[in-house]
């Protein structure tokens, strides 16, 4: 039998989560986790980690745009360690050569939905359907109050376009959460920037409420993976820590 590890949720009344280290399966799991996982991870059962690595790296070989390419092999790089389930998701986690504490975990790739999709075509930004597609819900550590690419990314609430200079960020499109409350904002046209939350709503300061990340989403791609590929002292030192 696999190793299992039963993972607490982080208040009082979360649900568990469950972490089935490979090779694994399909008779290992539970009955009701067996239930849950899909038929791509089923493909994966009974393999050893390399030869499940093979065959995820094979699964992006269909990505088409060059940005989203290139962070898929970053993650590439990383070691499959696990499966972990919470209720109904079902996660692959990558480990780190060195790093036993580094994971990233991600799901199956899933269509996005209409409302998803048409926020998508009114952004128009090169990459961005795709990288969705294969990697919204990605999650910087196994406890969900992790930094994290949107599951249901949409307009952010913020009523920006009430103050001042930025205003052009009002209705940006939010994908990315940050554990301490800060939020990535992708604006039409490609621009990507952090929302501090610790200035409020009322504070009419661009390099306080607004900070700039990324002039296009493909340099934001890169930049997202090189934070991804870095120890955690270089991490404090970019804008996707905090």
């Amino acid at each position: 039998m696999p190793k299992c590890t039963v993972h607490a949720g982080f208040r009082e009344g979360d649900a568990a989560s469950y972490e089935y280290e490979f090779p694994i399966g399909a008779d290992d799991l539970s009955t009701e986790h067996r239930s849950i996982v899909d038929q791509r991870f089923e493909l994966l059962f009974g393999l050893e980690p390399a030869e499940i690595c093979d065959r995820v790296v094979v699964s992006w070989d269909a990505i088409a745009d060059p940005g989203v390419r290139e962070f898929a092999s970053t993650l590439s790089k990383r070691l499959v360690k696990s499966i972990l389930i919470k209720e109904n998701r079902v996660y692959l986690v990558l480990g780190h050569q060195m790093r036993r504490d580094d994971v990233v975990r991600i799901r199956a790739p899933r269509p996005l939905g209409h409302e998803l999709r048409s926020m998508v075509a009114r952004l128009n930004v090169p990459g961005l359907e795709e990288f969705l597609i294969h990697f919204r819900d990605l999650r910087e550590a196994l406890r969900d109050e992790a930094n994290c690419i949107c599951d249901e990314p949409g307009e952010f609430p913020s009523g920006l376009e009430e103050v001042g200079e930025v205003r052009d960020w009002g209705g940006a499109f939010q994908f990315y959460n940050m554990a301490s409350g800060n939020a990535l904002l992708l604006q039409r046209g490609g621009k990507v920037a952090k929302w501090d939350h610790e200035y409020g709503w009322g504070s009419g300061k661009f390099e306080e409420v607004i900070q700039p990340v990324a002039d296009s989403f493909a340099e934001y791609l890169t930049a997202y993976g090189a934070y991804l590929a870095a120890g955690e002292s270089q991490r404090m030192e970019m804008p996707f820590f905090a």
